[in-house]
């Protein structure tokens, strides 16, 4: 052969190995590419398992969760100022006098009724332990059983100074936060939920006295509207863990 065949041979060699060596990075990017997509396509597999798994739990604690109605209406509250003695009804005449009064304490006493359709007993536990009272009985937890109602009260507690700036802010138009008290509840498995129940209440327990500084009463006639907030559904995988549903920690009703 001459010298020119040969290097005809020799490109055609070189074409031939770059066409097979294209065809193969093709083929491998293909596989990488269907291998992902198979990865891919599994992940997503599990995914809906897991949902679905979820929402079936989720399911079966909504329906073993009691079912609470809570009302609180307009009230016209019970007014006590806190005295060696105990506890002494506040009347419309009592003045208080800043700054001799200004440590005293005066509470109101909020009332509210829940209702529980079951299923199974609820055991009702106040925020930070604060008492409240069913039926005269001071306590920090009570068992509700279904198909029962009950009348619970509790005490929104202040220094007549404390009062007085409250009342001070309201007149001025101020931004004031609700005083807040709250209930929760959670089911006896370690997968379950913990519901919480909160009742805001706005407004101030006394007024100025006209033309006497530093003179205050109570507000006559005074009525409180407590509002009961929606309920709030936090999930658990596991109480005993504290570990909650990654993607249903909370839900509001």
């Amino acid at each position: 052969m001459t010298s020119d065949s040969w290097a005809v041979l020799g490109a055609i060699a070189t074409t031939a190995s770059a066409i097979v060596i294209a065809y193969q990075s093709i083929q491998t990017k293909k596989s990488v590419g269907a291998a992902k997509q198979g990865a891919e396509a599994a992940a997503a597999a599990v995914g809906i398992s897991q949902a679905i798994l979820q929402e079936t739990q989720l399911a079966r604690i909504d329906t073993a969760i009691p079912r609470l109605l809570v009302i609180a209406e307009r009230q016209n509250p019970r007014v006590d100022r806190l005295i060696a003695r105990g506890a002494e009804q506040v009347w419309p005449e009592v003045i208080f006098q800043l700054p001799r009064d200004a440590n005293q304490c005066v509470a109101v006493t909020i009332s509210f009724s829940v209702h529980s359709d079951g299923p199974g007993m609820v055991d009702l536990h106040a925020y930070n332990e604060e008492s409240f009272s069913v039926a005269g009985v001071s306590r920090t937890r009570y068992g509700l059983l279904p198909g029962n109602d009950i009348s619970v009260s509790y005490q929104i507690l202040r220094t007549v100074e404390q009062w007085v700036e409250l009342a001070k802010s309201l007149k001025n138009g101020d931004s004031v936060k609700p005083h807040k008290f709250g209930l929760w509840h959670r089911g006896p498995n370690d997968a379950d939920a913990a519901e919480s129940i909160e009742i805001h209440t706005y407004g101030t327990a006394l007024q100025e006295v006209q033309d006497s500084a530093g003179s205050w009463q109570l507000v006559p006639n005074l009525m409180l509207a407590p509002q009961v907030q929606p309920t709030i559904r936090r999930y658990w995988l596991s109480v005993s863990a504290d570990i909650k549903f990654p993607s249903f920690d909370k839900r509001a009703e």
